[in-house]
């Protein structure tokens, strides 16, 4: 589950992204009990996502930066994420004809997945 979590979380064009990536931050808080891993999903989250059409997503993500504070990981590793919200999207580049008349990606499984 984590690997779907991790590849759709990383597909801003794919719908449903926003929520698996807050998804695996819950797993990592909850399950892993990684909090930096966590911080450093919600904060990708709040980056990757924060274009007005995933509000609620992106509000969650901001309630759980708060409630991990504590466990803010060094400011090198979120300056990276900042400089490049969409530096692990495998999805990013690929062609517009690669979309389907749903605009689904076609050449990236993880959309097809997404969109069952």
């Amino acid at each position: 589950a984590r690997a779907l979590l991790v590849g759709a979380g990383r597909r801003r064009g794919v719908e449903g992204a926003c929520d698996a990536a807050m998804a695996l931050a819950e797993l990592e808080a909850r399950d892993r009990v990684d909090l930096p891993a966590a911080y450093v999903e919600a904060h990708r989250v709040v980056r990757r996502f924060d274009d007005g059409a995933h509000a609620d997503c992106v509000d969650r993500a901001r309630a759980m930066l708060a409630m991990l504070a504590a466990f803010r990981p060094p400011a090198a590793v979120l300056a990276a994420i900042d400089a490049d919200p969409d530096a692990d999207d495998p999805s990013v580049g690929l062609e517009a004809s690669d979309e389907d008349d749903a605009g689904v990606r076609t050449s990236d499984p993880f959309a097809a997945w997404a969109s069952a």
